[in-house]
């Protein structure tokens, strides 16, 4: 029951929406009343919590990559260290010239000018 003007009251329908339905509802009601107000809050949170997950996620997934990459760079490192390269920024600078290889292949500098002849160690 509802009260009506006068004290006098009447039976209120309820009604069962899906919960698209209430978005619907809420986000085009009046925000100046107290409950729509509450609502459209309500709403804003539930939405704003997927994103955040959803960049948690991505900023854990780059986190195990930069993990990995440090890794496998150490790996690198002593490989080289291994077969003698005194100066570890060259094969280094040749690794990253080598990812760009279209810049590199086009540009001013040549990746073969950057390295020592095979066998060869570097020195300092």
């Amino acid at each position: 029951m509802v009260e009506i003007g006068k004290g006098g009251q009447r039976p209120v329908k309820t009604v069962m929406m899906s919960r698209y339905a209430c978005y619907l509802v809420i986000q085009n009601a009046d925000p100046a009343k107290a409950i729509v107000a509450v609502g459209q809050t309500y709403f804003a949170v539930q939405t704003r919590r997927p994103e955040l997950n959803d960049r948690e996620i991505e900023d854990q997934r780059r986190l195990t990559i930069r993990s990995e990459l440090s890794l496998h760079n150490n790996q690198l490192a002593d490989a080289a260290k291994d077969a003698g390269v005194i100066e570890p920024r060259v094969y280094a600078v040749a690794g990253q010239l080598s990812l760009r290889k279209h810049r590199v292949t086009r540009g001013r500098f040549s990746l073969a000018s950057q390295l020592p002849a095979r066998g060869q160690a570097v020195k300092v």
